[in-house]
């Protein structure tokens, strides 16, 4: 498969897992966000309803107060003896008179009590008219509360419509006496009646006792004054411009009477916002006027006609990281490190392929050179054309020196096969002084070949390795010398031995013309020949180098490339102690 069509294949694999991923993620979001949103409004619900109980309970007890305040008191002084039987007519002489509550009272929440007679006369309980104002100010009140009062009746009576307010409040419908009962079905009928006949029936001792009770109570209303029929009608909140109060009808023998308090709306505005100034800092509060419809955004008091809009509840927003984030964020790390994982993947098995391919040529090229030679060479020999024996021996010579050459290129080829088989090496401490010795004439005989001396230093102590595989390493790093520093006037290629704290660094310098930027990016790259760049430079196919630093690493050592100040190339191979 051609690279470039492997590349679209995991771009197109890649963008729909992305593209699958991403809708999920952006799925599972929106439902976080519904499921945030939900918990946000249910808190804010929660604790606008917490802020409007608080508000009611504050408020409530206006209304029920006032409801609860009987007729008579709205008068500044009452008979004790007619405060429920006959209480609207004229005082008699003698009369013990009973001050109103509400004469003395004082509630930072209501400015006014006041009434209305039927003949449209205002009348305050705290300004009270004639005697019995010099009666209150003598003994109850100071003059100058009963004028502050006398002053809000009049403001009262001038900014109040008194036609609105018996229209506008409402009148409770009473109830008549059933008469007659109509049964549902004619079993009920004849158990009733046989009741009423077993009633009638009853002792004479009883029908007599209830004979005498009739009388004594009939005595008893001949003796008092009928009482008035009075009906108190519901006390309602309501609005009259900017003004809100607190208003009844009192139906006295069919007169209607208007009782009720005017409520100090700015006061009591201020305490219900402080009420609810913890939760609801931005509350704002309105007034309901008559047929006004609210909003669904708006909420309602239940005791007084008053809007409430909540602005913005103090609620904790969600912190970030949720568990639907946190997973997010790793299902995307994942997706990104598989997809990061697989474009490496698929990198380096194009590159590995590739080098493959060339190593491939450039051993085909190895390969074809020596073999051209061993043909010519062979046939020349067997045909008896080569007669001189100086000639002859310099055939045999060239046939060893190639086949050699093909030994050592099969060589690094097996090695390298059996490292990619992880098949381990055998490390063992050995003396550093005999393994070179034993390695020497190898590399010797290498140097030679190539026209180049070997120079080797003092060796002593102890290294932990592989005997061959340490062999390996320093003939492949001898033969590379001995290629790329063929043309170096100086023709030594140095193998040292220096200990330094608990590694030993073998090394093996030529003073060559080093290597170029370009060789030094893909020094340690395995197959990294091409047949090309075999034909245009020294033999080999480029793996000598990938093969010694993985035999390096298999004995727990490493080779570096560790250039001279001075010119030249040197390696170093680290090994560790025995």
């Amino acid at each position: 498969m051609k690279p470039w069509l492997a590349w679209l294949l995991f771009a197109f694999g890649f963008a729909l897992v992305a593209g699958a991923t991403a809708f999920t993620s952006l799925r599972l979001l929106q439902l976080e966000e519904d499921r945030n949103r939900a918990q946000a409004d249910a808190a804010t619900e929660e604790v606008v309803s917490q802020a409007l109980w608080e508000m009611d309970a504050e408020a409530a007890p206006l209304p029920a107060d006032e409801a609860a305040r009987p007729y008579f008191e709205y008068s500044a002084f009452y008979p004790a003896e007619a405060a429920y039987t006959r209480m609207f007519r004229p005082l008699e002489p003698g009369e013990v008179l009973v001050p109103s509550p509400l004469l003395a009272a004082d509630n930072d929440l209501i400015t006014l009590h006041f009434q209305v007679d039927p003949d449209g006369k205002w009348t305050s309980p705290q300004a009270p008219e004639g005697n019995l104002r010099d009666l209150a100010e003598s003994r109850f009140v100071p003059p100058s509360r009963t004028a502050e009062y006398s002053a809000r009746l009049r403001a009262a009576q001038e900014q109040l419509r008194l036609e609105d307010l018996r229209r506008n409040l409402p009148r409770r419908t009473v109830e008549g006496t059933l008469h007659e009962v109509t049964f549902l079905n004619s079993a009920w009928a004849v158990q009733t009646n046989a009741n009423e006949a077993e009633l009638r029936k009853r002792s004479d001792v009883t029908q007599k006792a209830a004979t005498k009770r009739a009388l004594d109570r009939q005595a008893e209303q001949q003796k008092a004054p009928e009482p008035l029929a009075v009906h108190e009608h519901p006390m309602t909140a309501i609005w009259q411009g900017e003004t809100l109060l607190l208003a009844r009808v009192v139906t006295v023998d069919s007169r209607d009477y208007v009782q009720g308090a005017l409520l100090d709306w700015p006061a009591l505005r201020a305490r219900l916002q402080a009420v609810a100034a913890p939760a609801l800092p931005a509350l704002e509060l309105r007034p309901v006027t008559s047929g006004a419809v609210a909003s669904d955004s708006v909420r309602r008091l239940a005791a007084l006609p008053i809007e409430v809009l909540p602005g913005n509840p103090r609620i904790t927003p969600p912190q970030a990281g949720s568990p639907v984030q946190v997973s997010l964020y790793i299902v995307w790390a994942c997706v990104a490190g598989a997809g990061l994982a697989a474009g490496l993947v698929l990198r380096r098995t194009l590159a590995l392929s590739e080098r493959r391919a060339e190593f491939v040529s450039a051993v085909t090229h190895e390969l074809r050179t020596p073999l051209t030679t061993f043909r010519m060479y062979a046939e020349l020999l067997r045909s008896g054309r080569v007669t001189d024996e100086a000639t002859r021996a310099g055939y045999y010579e060239t046939l060893h020196a190639e086949a050699l050459r093909l030994g050592h290129l099969v060589e690094n080829v097996l090695a390298y096969a059996r490292l990619e088989r992880n098949r381990e090496v055998r490390n063992e401490p050995h003396e550093l002084a005999p393994l070179l010795a034993r390695i020497e004439p190898h590399l010797r005989e290498r140097c030679v070949q190539a026209g180049m001396t070997l120079v080797v230093g003092a060796a002593a102590g102890r290294v932990l390795g592989d005997a061959g595989a340490i062999e390996r390493v320093l003939f492949n790093l001898v033969d590379n010398a001995c290629k790329y520093a063929a043309t170096a006037t100086d023709k030594r290629i140095e193998l040292s031995a220096l200990v330094a704290g608990d590694a030993i660094c073998l090394g093996v310098r030529d003073y060559g013309p080093g290597l170029s930027a370009l060789a030094k990016a893909r020094l340690f790259e395995p197959w990294r020949k091409s047949a090309q760049a075999a034909a245009d430079s020294a033999p080999g196919v480029g793996l000598g180098l990938s093969l010694c630093r993985r035999l390096a690493r298999s004995m727990g050592g490493v080779l570096i490339h560790d250039p001279p100040a001075d010119g030249g190339c040197r390696f170093c191979l680290r090994l560790p102690t025995g």
